[in-house]
């Protein structure tokens, strides 16, 4: 769920997800199974991980 291009790092050539983005993808995906759209739309101040 999470365009990271401007963090791209080496080690994420080795196919390792960075925590942030992980846990971005996990509350997202506990989101939408819940139909939480509302927590989908506020992600910029409920998600992890946002810079």
């Amino acid at each position: 769920m999470t365009h990271g291009l401007p963090f791209f790092t080496r080690t994420m050539l080795e196919c390792q997800v960075p925590g942030w983005s992980a846990d971005f993808d996990a509350r997202g995906a506990d989101a939408l199974t819940r139909g939480a759209v509302d927590e989908l739309a506020a992600f910029r101040t409920r998600a992890p991980g946002v810079p």
